[in-house]
């Protein structure tokens, strides 16, 4: 019995250990990588090609037809009308909320205008209470209607000033008015009739130096210089004695250096200048005063003469220019020592205007130019700048003329030297 159930307990270990093995190589057949075919991979790039081909395709279709959309204006059109329509009703909103606010404004400034209606009624209720309170010897005395001298009153005439009662009241656009001057007519003064002031009640310097300049060029006509509006040729005697010319200083012709101020080149130089010196002194002679105006003119004028020396020193020159661009530099120290923003106000657009205009222009006089913008400043600055920051000179008008005036001295005699030392073969004759 025994030796059976070993022999049986061998043959199970025998099987078990023949099944085993089985498995094991039934899981190393089915882990063994298989090699696809050969065909199959040519397969697979062949499929991959032809989808490549097929996006290129697509591609190029949808670019074509981006293309005919952008060109076809039916496609952007609407956009455009919807972009425009929708620009229109957000600008719509914009001016109907302004509107609403504006009408949110009136509405409260009729709120407090009604307040300050009844708040007026009742301090005057409360005064009337308060005198009636007072025993008779403290009242205040009180106005009497001039008609009715038994009745207190507190109105008075809006045209005479008179006081009335309420029976002598007549309302009117501007007030309450008593019977005779509700029986006139208010005059009423249209545009018209407003006179603005002249020019040489303003600015007399400025309505002087016009003058002079137009005069001048009246004499120069009568002296054989030409009257065309685009000539710019010197002719005629009084340009051929009077303009700048560093080698006639420096010969003695001193007088050059501020008579070339007041003569011009043609008529558009002469009506450029006198339209620029209108322009700037109708607003800044007023402003800073007639003397520190002419000590800042006359100053740019000789700075313009020492500008042309520096700078052009054999080229004839003549015109107000230097001199209209100092004061546009006086203007724009004025305006920045006042607070004002000089390229709000327009003379900081109007100097760039000019200079670029100088640079650009041939036969402008460059050294002109710049020499009165440089001397305008110069004197702008010592005139307008500390007296008004620092007010050195007060309320006289002493040491403005002294400053202009030793400045333009010194400045001229600086000129002459300066045109000797360049030329001093010239200046040995």
């Amino acid at each position: 019995m025994d030796g059976d159930a070993k022999a049986t307990r061998i043959g199970a270990s025998q099987i078990w250990d023949g099944t085993d093995e089985t498995i094991e190589r039934m899981l190393s057949i089915a882990l063994t990588p298989v090699e696809p075919p050969a065909h199959l991979y040519e397969r697979v790039e062949r499929l991959e090609q032809r989808l490549e081909r097929t996006l290129d395709d697509a591609a190029a279709e949808l670019s074509e037809w981006e293309l005919a959309a952008m060109r076809d204006p039916r496609n952007w059109v609407k956009p455009a009308v919807a972009l425009a329509a929708g620009g229109a009703a957000a600008g719509a909103l914009v001016v109907l909320g302004l509107r609403t606010r504006r009408r949110e404004q009136d509405k409260s400034a009729e709120a407090v205008r009604k307040l300050g209606g009844a708040l007026g009624d009742v301090r005057r209720e409360v005064e009337r209470s308060a005198r009636r309170a007072m025993p008779p010897r403290l009242r205040p005395a009180m106005p009497t209607c001039y008609r009715h001298p038994d009745r207190e009153t507190a109105v008075a005439c809006s045209g005479c000033g008179r006081p009335i009662c309420p029976d002598c009241m007549t309302p009117s656009p501007v007030g309450m008015r008593c019977p005779e001057c509700a029986g006139d007519r208010t005059r009423v003064i249209s545009a018209r009739q407003v006179v603005e002031p002249r020019l040489i009640d303003v600015a007399p310097v400025t309505a002087a130096l016009i003058a002079i300049n137009v005069l001048m060029y009246i004499v120069e006509l009568s002296t054989g210089s030409s009257a065309s509006g685009l000539s710019r040729s010197i002719s005629g005697s009084v340009l051929d004695h009077g303009v700048f010319f560093g080698p006639f200083v420096a010969d003695g012709e001193w007088w050059r250096i501020v008579t070339s101020g007041f003569l011009h080149l043609g008529f558009i130089h002469i009506g450029m200048n006198m339209l620029l010196l209108f322009l700037l002194g109708r607003q800044l002679e007023p402003a800073i005063g007639s003397v520190r105006f002419a000590g800042i003119y006359f100053f740019s004028l000789v700075a313009g003469s020492m500008g042309s020396l520096l700078l052009e020193p054999a080229v004839s020159a003549a015109g107000a220019s230097g001199a209209v661009f100092g004061l546009m530099s006086a203007a724009l120290i004025a305006q920045r020592t006042r607070g004002i923003n000089p390229w709000e106000s327009g003379i900081g657009g109007l100097i760039v205007l000019n200079l670029l205009l100088t640079f650009a222009v041939p036969g402008i006089a460059k050294g002109g130019h710049l020499g009165g913008l440089v001397g305008g400043l110069v004197m702008a600055f010592l005139l307008i700048d500390l007296d008004e920051t620092r007010g050195l000179f007060g309320r006289s008008k002493v040491p403005a003329v002294l400053i202009g005036a030793i400045g333009t001295i010194a400045l001229f005699a600086l000129t002459v030297i300066v045109a000797q030392n360049k030329f001093p073969a010239i200046a040995a004759l």
